[in-house]
């Protein structure tokens, strides 16, 4: 039985609304891979992983596929503005309550891995809950 040759086009338009039907939250070349792998429009190996890669990397080039969330390549810089008045500007988007003050215990999300971390932060950062990676939270379990 001769495998079909993959059409990269239709795989990419694919994989752009899987990555829309997500939004606004941003999800990992991974979790596109396993989701085109599940429909059966990918198999699930080594070399068509990258192949995605490649091809999905092409198409953010051109303007034509959204970001992923890709913690290998992020550039960690520290706020800037161009002068203190576009500071004090912004600064009231910053401000923040502890949720957690005067509270006996206090509620963490563990994620084993980076990419669920940002995840996971995307989707409660609006409610003030700390998201940390798994292999800390021996530091935070227990009571305040």
């Amino acid at each position: 039985m001769a495998r079909e040759r993959i059409r990269w086009p239709l795989v990419v338009e694919r994989a752009r609304q899987i990555v829309d039907g997500y939004a606004p939250i941003k999800v990992t070349l991974r979790q596109v891979m396993y989701r085109l792998a599940a429909e059966g429009v990918l198999p699930h190996t080594p070399p068509m992983y990258r192949r995605l890669s490649s091809q999905l990397a092409q198409a953010r080039r051109e303007g034509r596929f959204p970001d992923l969330i890709d913690t290998m390549r992020e550039v960690h810089v520290p706020p800037a503005w161009p002068d203190a008045d576009a500071f004090v500007r912004e600064m009231p988007a910053w401000f923040r309550l502890d949720r957690t003050a005067g509270q006996e215990h206090a509620l963490y999300v563990a994620a084993e891995k980076d990419t669920l971390r940002q995840q996971l932060t995307g989707w409660l950062e609006f409610a003030g809950i700390p998201v940390l990676r798994r292999h800390l939270i021996w530091l935070v379990c227990g009571s305040r």
